[in-house]
């Protein structure tokens, strides 16, 4: 009996996170969070939830909780590639270069692929030379990319 009700919950969260990441391919943010943070107070060692959390609060640029988030998920994972990314661009969003540089650095030391490493070595040197963030500088909702 208990056995049974632990696959339950076990296949209730996977595909509770399943249905979070496609909302999160749709564009449907506020339906990826809720579903994230569902998964996340049910099984709070799913570091995939607290990173969909993140990447979703990113896309409602709620860069706040998504720094919060990401935070956490990188402090379990330093290896997750996509909470590395995301939690570089939400320090970008805030304004915090320095902080946004150390994690897209991260990123890129954990990316296979060449384009991507030589996309985040170009963001990196216009960060350091020429281009000033602004926090405010884009006014539609971001696109949120997720190998999830």
């Amino acid at each position: 009996m208990l056995l049974t009700a632990l696959v339950v919950g076990i296949s209730g969260c996977a595909a509770t996170v399943g249905l979070g990441k496609t909302a999160l391919r749709d564009g449907r943010y506020a339906e990826a969070a809720s579903k994230f943070e569902t998964v996340s107070k049910e099984r709070p060692e799913r570091t995939d939830a607290l990173v969909g959390l993140g990447i979703a609060r990113y896309g409602q640029r709620i860069y706040g909780e998504a720094v919060a988030y990401l935070s956490q998920a990188v402090s379990r994972d330093s290896k997750r590639a996509d909470a590395q990314l995301y939690l570089g661009l939400s320090y970008l969003e805030q304004g915090d270069e320095g902080a946004s540089a150390e994690h897209l650095r991260a990123f890129r030391g954990l990316t296979q692929s060449a384009r991507v490493a030589g996309q985040v070595d170009d963001a990196l040197q216009l960060m350091r030379t020429e281009h000033p963030v602004s926090p405010s500088r884009a006014t539609s909702s971001p696109r949120v990319w997720s190998p999830l």
